[in-house]
């Protein structure tokens, strides 16, 4: 026993190591091993340095993306490296946020090893911007990741986590609005977001819309900012790759509500704010159990009417003003111009009756749209049945079809 355990020991502590000292001058803050088996290292002192395989100093990096003999330093407070799946190297700093070097250099093959040679990147610098919600949220960077899909995940001190989607061909992808529910009284644009990245993960940009709630403001509020919001992601197309001919719209409840009134009614009066230049049309709609006729919701009295959701949406009590009611209600915006309709909806709703549902289907069917009516079998409001994995392909199925 006591042989072979001596013998697992030189197993394991098989080797002895040779330490070179490489930076005389100040420790080393990070440090990477690349594709080609150099050894990249940061210091404090502001110098990256670049040492072949065999420990020999390749050269240093330049502000201007040259590695040379000649000692440089490079920008300052280097704290991370990373280099991705294609090549590119990624340089997260304390204080002047992140930089990616993209090589530009020959590659030459050296022997049967098929050594690389770079001696040229170009630099990008990534840094935040107070103005732009959609920079880095922070200039002090402390880790950088790729992940399986080759997002760039980038951690930042007092900063949060950003992500970065990098793109060679200029793609452009179809985009989902996401709405969500809660009687427009409450809302949380996060909610789902587990689910929604499924629809991300199957080739759709996904967004999902704050809109004011009925203690902020009455309709049309809440449509006029999920309309505004429509036209922004359109103004914004190339930043988010969005091809802005492919938008669809999707919610749940009252974000059925707004989702069934953002692609039936193209009144040039409720597109009010910012980027007017842009259409708010959609080309696809998909509302989970929406109230589609709020004329026609059940009340015990006009006087508990009077504080129902839909009245408190409508600034009015919708049993004692039914005209008014209706024609702020999707069932009276159908045409035949209706985008393609995808309506889910379980027929045990204790919340928003199914029949308002079945109203909107025979209208647009009626009228000629393209209409498919999902009934959940048994489901309840906001149902645990609406998460199958059956619903979500049968949603991504409908959005891939008619986004094209």
């Amino acid at each position: 026993l006591y042989i072979d355990f001596i013998k697992k020991l030189s197993i394991i502590f098989p080797q002895s190591y040779q330490f070179n000292l490489t930076d005389y001058e100040a420790e080393t803050r990070a440090f990477l091993q690349d594709s080609h088996n150099r050894l990249w290292t940061a210091s404090k002192s502001n110098y990256i340095q670049i040492f072949a395989p065999d420990g020999s100093l390749v050269g240093y990096l330049s502000k201007q993306g040259n590695i040379t003999k000649e000692k440089q330093a490079f920008f300052n407070g280097v704290y991370s490296i990373l280099e991705d799946k294609e090549g590119n190297i990624w340089l997260g700093t304390k204080d002047i946020g992140l930089f990616q070097l993209k090589s530009t250099g020959v590659s030459q093959k050296i022997g049967v090893n098929q050594k690389a040679r770079e001696n040229h990147y170009s630099i990008h610098h990534f840094e935040h911007q107070p103005n732009d919600p959609y920079s880095l949220s922070s200039n002090s960077i402390y880790t950088i990741f790729q992940d399986s899909r080759n997002n760039i995940w980038v951690g930042c001190y007092g900063g949060g986590l950003n992500l970065l989607t990098q793109t060679k061909d200029g793609k452009t992808y179809p985009c989902i609005l996401w709405i969500c529910g809660g009687a427009w009284l409450m809302m949380d644009k996060s909610a789902h977001n587990l689910y929604l990245s499924r629809l991300a993960s199957d080739g759709f940009v996904v967004a999902s819309v704050e809109y004011r709630t009925s203690n902020q403001g009455p309709y049309p509020m809440p449509l006029q900012d999920v309309k505004a919001a429509i036209r922004y992601l359109k103004a914004h197309a190339d930043r988010f790759r969005i091809n802005k001919e492919q938008i669809g719209v999707m919610g749940e409840s009252a974000g059925g509500y707004l989702t069934c009134m953002a692609a039936l009614d193209n009144d040039p009066a409720l597109d009010v704010g910012e980027y007017l230049e842009e259409s708010s049309k959609v080309q696809a709609a998909c509302p989970w159990y929406p109230p589609t006729d709020l004329s026609a919701f059940p009340c015990e009295s006009a006087e508990k009417c009077a504080s129902s959701a839909e009245s408190l949406l409508l600034g009015f009590n919708s049993m004692l003003n039914k005209e008014m009611a209706y024609q702020s209600s999707p069932v009276s915006k159908v045409t035949k111009d209706a985008p393609p309709f995808m309506i889910i909806h379980g027929n045990c709703d204790q919340v928003v009756p199914y029949v308002q549902s079945e109203t909107l289907y025979v209208l647009l069917e009626e009228n000629g749209c393209d209409v498919t009516l999902l009934i959940l079998d048994g489901a309840d409001h906001a149902d645990i049945q609406f998460f199958q994995d059956e619903v979500w392909n049968r949603i991504a199925e409908f959005f891939r079809e008619k986004l094209k």
